[in-house]
């Protein structure tokens, strides 16, 4: 996986909107569809019905002004570059899923560690936005981030022992 570079200066698409993050359920419907080569089949998995799904994936499409499905009479898969952001909501997703667990894991004890690891992507565009809050929250939890470059097939950032717990991998995996 690359890195993504976005500054908020550049933050705005083709359609002149600002960008806004997508949200958790529309990064895993896409991932979802990818592994299972069906929009309805990922909508069923997620407890949706098949056009709210598909409403979402076209907002999803519109907001990052990219076609991110091509849609068929057989099935729906990534384009190529759906793919690359496949890959990318994999390693936001994973990073996402490890956040939750340690914050479950810190709310039993009343302090601790937070030790992370992610990409740059995750690290400075999506971090923030979680561990300000958690921190404000839980104040005796001292927190500690790595942020580094993502290496393409592999996991998003190195999982080191006693040094991060947290690390997300890359969507690759979806396309065998």
């Amino acid at each position: 996986m690359s890195r993504v570079d976005i500054e908020p200066e550049s933050a705005v698409l083709a359609n002149g909107r600002s960008w806004a993050w997508p949200d958790v359920v529309s990064l895993e419907l896409l991932v979802a569809v990818a592994r299972l080569g069906s929009l309805t089949r990922a909508a069923a998995s997620h407890g949706l019905s098949q056009p709210s799904a598909s409403a979402r994936l076209r907002s999803l499409e519109r907001e990052m002004g990219i076609t991110l499905l091509e849609r068929g009479p057989t099935g729906s898969r990534p384009t190529s570059a759906g793919w690359r952001v496949v890959e990318l909501a994999g390693a936001v997703l994973d990073a996402f899923d490890g956040f939750q667990a340690e914050i479950a894991s810190i709310r039993a004890s009343s302090g601790g560690r937070l030790r992370l690891a992610a990409s740059y992507t995750v690290g400075e565009y999506l971090l923030p936005n979680w561990l300000g809050p958690f921190h404000r929250d839980h104040p005796k939890v001292e927190v500690a981030l790595e942020v580094a470059n993502s290496v393409r097939g592999g996991r998003a950032c190195a999982v080191r022992p006693g040094r991060s717990r947290l690390c997300g991998r890359t969507g690759a995996a979806w396309r065998a």
